[in-house]
């Protein structure tokens, strides 16, 4: 069972927000597709992780409410605003409440690295001539 039409319009807000929360790595507007991770993700994980994730949604989606984030979602804050929640959940003093966001942070993460301009821009695909290529010494062949 994939994730429901109403979850699937949270992580389109969810998502995208992690991108936000960095000043380094800038996403443009449609160059990365959010849903369709979210979605391989949740199809290859095991049952329990599937369940996970959906809590993650909903947890994420309403902790504005219930961490003191101004709002009663995470849609109904500031979209500029949202990249900082965020971080502010990933340095939560409470595992639960820093574990959910880290989940969509990877699911987020997966999903920008999956576009090959992101990749590029990142620097995350290194050329193999940046590495030399040589055989390690021989220390001992282990026969006496």
């Amino acid at each position: 069972m994939g994730f429901f039409a109403f979850e699937r319009r949270w992580l389109a807000v969810i998502l995208p927000a992690y991108a936000g929360a960095s000043e380094g790595l800038v996403v443009a507007e449609g160059e990365v597709d959010w849903l369709g991770a979210a979605d391989a993700m949740l199809a290859r994980s095991h049952p329990q992780a599937r369940l996970g994730m959906h809590l993650a949604t909903w947890v994420v989606w309403f902790a504005p409410g219930f961490l003191g984030g101004g709002a009663s979602t995470l849609g109904a804050m500031a979209p500029e605003a949202r990249g900082e929640f965020l971080s502010k959940m990933l340095g939560d003093a409470r595992l639960g409440v820093r574990g959910m966001a880290l989940m969509l942070k990877l699911t987020a993460c997966m999903a920008m690295f999956k576009s090959a301009a992101v990749r590029g821009r990142s620097g995350y695909d290194l050329s193999e001539t940046r590495f030399s290529k040589r055989a390690l010494p021989v220390v001992s062949t282990g026969a006496p």
